[in-house]
């Protein structure tokens, strides 16, 4: 029995193991897939088809890294969906309780107090207004792309808002 298992990896390529063996030898071929071989070409070894086999692989790996990329952002995805439920839910909360302070507030006589819980109110709404807009570009991210933050750590790059609120 003659057969050769080329194992070899190219980093850019990731090329996958092929077996070289005779042709005659089926049990041969059986055995090479079991101990990890992807393809095989026969001796003596044909050029053209050992290009075909080549390019074939190349292929292969080129939808297994599509097919990667896709499953990727599904989850991506899927995380952005449940960071927006998770986070919205919370936030409507408060700021339909700061709506009905502030409709508490106005019903009665202004005070110096009062003014201030206003504006403590204002400042507060317009943070969950602001929450709000992030959940939305979050939610609007359709190809995403990563940026770096901070070091090496990467943050999902969100879409403007059309409002000039820079990307951070």
């Amino acid at each position: 029995t003659m057969f050769t298992i080329l194992r070899r990896e190219v980093p850019a390529l990731r090329l996958r193991t092929l077996l070289v063996a005779t042709p005659e030898d089926i049990a041969a071929h059986a055995r090479a897939f079991e101990l990890g071989a992807d393809d095989f070409l026969v001796w003596p070894i044909n050029p053209s088809v050992f290009r075909a086999r080549i390019v074939a692989g190349l292929r292969i790996l080129r939808a297994e890294k599509e097919r990667i990329e896709l499953q990727r952002r599904d989850q991506l995805h899927a995380t952005i969906t449940t960071v927006a439920h998770e986070i919205n839910n919370p936030l409507f909360a408060v700021m339909g309780n700061l709506e009905m302070l502030r409709e508490e507030l106005e019903a009665r006589s202004v005070s110096t107090q009062d003014e201030f819980m206003t504006e403590c109110l204002d400042t507060m709404q317009q943070e969950c207004k602001r929450i709000a807009n992030v959940v939305q570009r979050l939610r609007d991210v359709m190809d995403p792309e990563l940026t770096t933050y901070h070091g090496e750590t990467q943050m999902l790059e969100l879409p403007d808002d059309g409002q000039g609120t820079e990307r951070k």
